[in-house]
């Protein structure tokens, strides 16, 4: 499997854990500051959404979905805020929990990981959006991922 295959498998993964992790009925509240503590319920939850979802991830892309998950979660509250800025006349709240996560998600990248160029960030989470989403998921996230771009001065490359 080429390393693009297995980051957008992990994305994937890690759309389906944080979407748990924020929506679950009842969330489990531990310290996300002590990094095992930390990174042993991300493995733990891992075991446990193996058993309901297809992606299985595997060794060589674990560090990759453990610095997605992890910086995420670590970064919720700037995320929104920047979400919150961004998204002028949207509430995060009025934003379906797919739409929500996959901005946190794809925010969290665009930001915080410069090993990817983030015209793929953004193509990867529109192709999730258009999966998990309702019809025009895939245009809003584009939109709103758009706007993080400018708000951040990055530029948009054209493959």
């Amino acid at each position: 499997m080429k390393p693009r295959e297995k980051r957008s498998l992990g994305r994937e993964y890690s759309f389906k854990f944080i979407f748990h992790f924020f929506f679950e009925q009842e969330k489990t509240v531990f310290n996300i500051n002590d990094e095992e503590i930390l990174r042993e319920e991300i493995e733990e939850r891992m075991l446990l959404l193996q058993d309901t979802i297809d992606i299985k991830p595997d060794n060589s892309n674990f560090s990759f979905i453990y610095k997605l998950i992890s910086g995420t979660i670590k970064h919720t509250e700037e995320l929104e805020k920047n979400l919150s800025i961004t998204l002028k006349n949207w509430r995060p709240s009025r934003i379906s929990k797919v739409e929500h996560t996959l901005l946190l998600l794809s925010s969290e990248e665009i930001i915080y990981s410069k090993d990817v160029p983030p015209n793929v960030i953004m193509n990867e989470y529109i192709e999730l959006a258009k999966k998990f989403g309702g019809k025009e998921s895939g245009s809003f996230l584009n939109g709103v991922l758009n706007a993080i771009f400018e708000a951040h001065n990055l530029k948009i490359k054209n493959d």
